[in-house]
């Protein structure tokens, strides 16, 4: 029996040779296997290209741009979590590549917030017209961390954006930015508006912004007690210190 399971396996060998066929194939790179349909290999590959730190950077871009969602996605976010200051410069470069890709854009927007500092606001500012309307979210986010108030107008077109999240977003942010200047769009996006948890967020905004011509259209949500507006309205009423505000509390 042993002799014959030699012998097969010799003929294996020589119709291997002859048809030109490698025996020993050369093991994936770490950036192949991030594109493996099996989750414990891609894990595996990600762990191996973060231990390389900063080294990896410059393989791992080219798979940004890849056909395959989880090799450019696993790729992104191991570009973000080892870039470091020498590569703010790519980083700036590279957000304007890719702005129908969340899964790419959002995690290299966070690694060039973290490390270019203002140096970031034009190539950030950019995102507020992109394609994708998560992407142009997280890009208001991210003009507020940096403190940006030149952005406020640009900002302020997002109050009409067709994603909800983007609105919401937007009010929160010209608040946190204290433009005050903007507090009229907001008003005014707020009577068009028709998504409570947008309605909310553009409240919030004109209290903090103590907007006072938005108090009697605030005074007249108080009607509908069942309305979900009902009880956010009453916390931004009481917190404008207005005598009309107090008159309808």
């Amino acid at each position: 029996m042993r002799i014959w399971i030699y012998i097969g396996a010799t003929l294996n060998v020589c119709a291997a040779v002859y048809t030109g066929q490698t025996i020993f194939t050369k093991a994936p790179s770490e950036p192949d296997r991030l594109a493996s349909p099996y989750e414990a290999e891609r894990e595996a590959a990600r762990r191996e290209l973060l231990a390389q730190g900063p080294a990896a950077f410059e393989k791992l871009v080219p798979l940004l741009d890849s056909k395959n969602y989880q090799q450019r996605k696993i790729a992104a976010e191991i570009v973000a979590a080892i870039a470091t200051g020498q590569h703010a410069d790519d980083l700036a470069k590279l957000l304007a590549k890719f702005p129908d890709a969340p899964e790419v854009t959002l995690p290299l927007l966070e690694a060039t917030t973290r490390l270019c500092g203002q140096k970031a606001i034009p190539p950030i500012r950019a995102l507020l017209t992109a394609p994708n309307a998560q992407i142009r979210a997280a890009a208001v986010a991210a003009l507020v961390k940096l403190g940006d108030t030149s952005s406020a107008d640009a900002i302020a077109g997002l109050l009409k954006d067709d994603y909800c999240e983007a609105r919401r977003v937007a009010a929160n942010a010209l608040a946190k930015l204290q433009a005050r200047e903007q507090a009229d769009k907001i008003y005014e996006a707020l009577q068009n508006e028709r998504m409570p948890s947008a309605k909310i967020e553009m409240i919030a905004a004109l209290c903090n912004l103590r907007h006072a011509p938005a108090g009697l259209y605030l005074i007249n949500i108080l009607r509908d007690e069942d309305s979900p507006l009902f009880l956010p309205t009453v916390h931004a009423l009481a917190a404008m210190h207005t005598d009309r505000a107090r008159d309808a509390l």
